[in-house]
């Protein structure tokens, strides 16, 4: 019975975490504030409310100051909607997923759901992938080319099926000499180029569909992840035709 608790744990803290973030007690508790001011704020029952608090201090996402309770930094940094780093798309992403469990009996019984290419990657999908990157695989990413790669002796690179531009974006912010280029489908282009303004980038985008349309180039550096380019090896064949000589894929 150790290894069901273990998953009816799992279990509780999720549905903690849904209610926290659905709720807006982050926003709440970006300053240090009462249990029983958090419950008016809420229309929340003031006994459970300071149990839900208690709970969200044992699962690191407050901290508690006497009889009052505050973010911790990465509640702060993920949770607070005015925080830049917000993860609104990403975790309505994960709470999707997770209602389609709620359907796990009709779904055993039926077959499964089936969700269109052109609903499940749209503008929020790419979106989430967004904010999830922002919340460390970037700066990761970029840390581990750099090490492999001298990215200053570059001029251009193409990310293919490259969503959001983050990646890009951080590569052209670091090294000014690159010219650098998204190439993505349809909807997805239309996020690459609100983060490109957002950010202020000179980042180009080509609009299309990577695995038939020409990639263009050639290109010093030919990068490409999160995406069946990567498994393919027919893409792997096109992308490998895109880069310059002496370049990287």
């Amino acid at each position: 019975f150790g290894k069901l608790e273990n998953m009816l744990d799992g279990f509780r803290k999720f549905m903690v975490f849904r209610e926290a973030f659905g709720s807006g007690i982050f926003d709440l508790t970006e300053r240090t504030i009462s249990s029983s001011e958090i419950a008016e704020r809420l229309s929340l029952d003031p006994e459970m409310c300071r149990l839900f608090c208690e709970a969200l201090v044992g699962m690191d996402m407050l901290e508690k100051d006497g009889d009052c309770y505050h973010n911790t930094s990465m509640s702060s940094l993920y949770f607070v909607k005015t925080s830049q780093y917000y993860q609104k798309e990403n975790v309505g992403l994960t709470m999707r997923r997770a209602s389609r469990w709620d359907m796990f009996n009709e779904i055993l019984r039926n077959g499964p759901v089936m969700t269109s290419p052109e609903e499940m990657y749209g503008e929020a999908w790419i979106t989430a992938i967004g904010e999830g990157a922002m919340s460390g695989s970037v700066g990761s990413v970029l840390r581990y080319i750099e090490q492999r790669v001298d990215m200053d002796s570059l001029h251009s690179m193409i990310d293919v099926g490259g969503g959001h531009a983050l990646y890009t974006i951080g590569f052209c912010a670091r090294h000014p000499s690159i010219k650098g280029t998204v190439f993505d489908r349809g909807r997805i282009i239309d996020v690459a180029l609100k983060n490109i303004e957002d950010y202020g980038s000179s980042v180009e985008v080509i609009r299309g569909d990577y695995t038939t349309d020409s990639l263009g180039g050639p290109y010093d550096l030919v990068f490409s992840s999160f995406n069946g380019s990567c498994s393919s090896r027919d893409m792997a064949e096109r992308m490998a035709g895109a880069v310059a000589k002496g370049g990287y894929l």
